[in-house]
């Protein structure tokens, strides 16, 4: 069944939804809002109670900012993430990018960043110790967007793993070649590669240092 939540405030942009809670949040041409499901939980499936679309706009504080923003570019490159307690609400800001940050613990919108680079998607990714949160760009960089008490840039802990093999013929001699690409914006960094070569016969373990250009 479909049901209509309201004749007058529309979604602006599919990409801008996340589910917080038992809210549903997402972009609107009249603000950010939010509207709370009801969910039976006697019933395993889960069937839908009410709709309460909250009568303001989440973004009424800062109203003036999100309404100036293009909802016409919107549409297509807006971007939200719930992430860390906080609702990510990105737009194009020309060639850079533009998040407002809304905290669902204080239930407050606690910042405004600026980058100077596009952000095609935010992308989750958990290392050893926690998630982190990733911005996706159109040239295929993920940029580290926090952690934790660091300010500005941080290093990236990550590896690259490849495997072949040969067909389950172990008598079959094979010679592969690869290759591997780095860049940094900071002349003092530099780049350590570690290959890991085995065969049944043998292994080797090649460490070279490439500096940054």
């Amino acid at each position: 069944a479909i049901t209509q939540v309201s004749a007058n405030i529309g979604c602006v942009s599919r990409h801008t939804i996340q589910n917080i809670g038992s809210a549903i949040f997402f972009l609107s041409d009249k603000g950010v809002y939010a509207f709370d499901v009801g969910v039976d939980a006697s019933n395993t499936r889960g069937v839908l109670t009410q709709f309460d679309l909250r009568s303001e706009p989440l973004s009424k504080p800062i109203n003036n900012q999100i309404l100036a923003e293009d909802m016409e570019e919107a549409r297509t490159s807006a971007r939200s993430i719930y992430f860390n307690n906080r609702y990510y609400l990105a737009f194009k800001n020309g060639s850079g990018t533009k998040i407002y940050i809304f905290n669902s613990e204080l239930e407050a919108w606690e910042s405004r960043d600026e980058y100077s680079f596009l952000i095609k998607d935010f992308v989750r990714r958990s290392d050893d110790t926690k998630e982190r949160l990733y911005a996706a760009t159109n040239d295929g960089k993920l940029i580290l967007l926090e952690d934790g008490q660091l300010d500005g840039a941080a290093k990236v802990a990550w590896t690259l793993d490849t495997r072949h093999y040969g067909g389950d013929n172990l008598d079959v001699e094979s010679f592969r070649r690869g290759s591997f690409a780095g860049e940094t914006k900071e002349s003092s960094v530099g780049l350590t590669v570690t290959l890991n070569a085995r065969d049944p016969d043998s292994s080797s373990t090649f460490t070279p240092s490439i500096p940054s250009t």
